[in-house]
């Protein structure tokens, strides 16, 4: 494996979704935080899609193809996302096809790669994807983000475009950007020793902080309280020493 490569991920249990037809990019771009229309091919964003309360449904990363969209997602949400997007088309030139079963998805450092199931390779060796999204601090729907969760809790603000226009839930997000802020935000934590389990308190001194929500080896990803999310702020779990760390996607 080249340096740039320095980990393989088997993504393929992931949801993948083909979205075609003349209207696709105007529908997506209406339904989800990032800027959907400005994509060219072989370009791709991250972004999440909203319910009209403006918590969070489902997150994706969305790539466009010449005459067509793929939206990769978590397992948990394929079939919810679908029939979300199936909802809002109504008199659209739009097609949806769920490629899951049919498709493959690897990834690298250098990127993912998507490909016909019939052709994915065999590979001698995997990586675990839950220690190598933990060791990069990247938040997973079902464990990090919920239904309940905000997308500015997340605090990952490249899955938002805030000069995009009108979108499904843009109103609360814009609603939290002028108060400047949420009052609890996802956060890395790298522990000295081995992380503890999820649904473990975190503590500033005395003060309940927030919790884990995921972890692995000396990696752990916690919801904290706003004040507690700055980098390199020193917290404790079950009396274990650790460290803060921005979360990424």
């Amino acid at each position: 494996m080249s340096a740039e490569n320095r980990y393989l991920l088997d993504l393929s249990p992931h949801g993948r979704i083909r979205v075609t037809g003349e209207d696709r990019a105007r529908l997506i771009h209406a339904l989800c935080t990032n800027h959907i229309q400005q994509l060219k091919p072989g370009e791709s964003v991250y972004a999440f899609f909203l319910t009209a309360q403006g918590r969070i449904l489902a997150d994706a990363r969305i790539v466009c193809y010449e005459d067509s969209l793929l939206i990769d997602t978590e397992p948990e949400t394929r079939e919810a996302l679908f029939k979300h997007i199936d909802h809002y088309i109504i008199a659209d030139d739009v097609t949806l096809e769920d490629e899951t079963d049919q498709t493959y998805c690897l990834e690298t450092e250098s990127g993912r790669q998507y490909g016909p199931l019939s052709q994915k390779p065999n590979q001698a060796t995997l990586n675990d994807p839950h220690a190598i999204r933990l060791q990069q601090f990247r938040p997973r729907y079902g464990e990090d983000i919920t239904d309940k969760t905000l997308a500015q809790e997340t605090g990952i603000e490249k899955a938002l475009h805030f000069q995009k226009g009108c979108y499904l839930g843009q109103e609360i997000v814009e609603r939290i950007r002028s108060r400047t802020h949420v009052n609890r935000m996802l956060s890395g934590l790298l522990f000295e020793t081995e992380a503890p389990p999820p649904g473990t308190k975190v503590f500033a001194n005395e003060a309940e902080a927030g919790k884990i929500t995921s972890s692995s080896g000396k990696y752990a990803i916690a919801m904290l309280k706003r004040e507690h999310t700055k980098p390199n702020t020193t917290l404790t779990a079950n009396s274990q020493r650790a460290v803060t760390h921005p979360i990424s996607c």
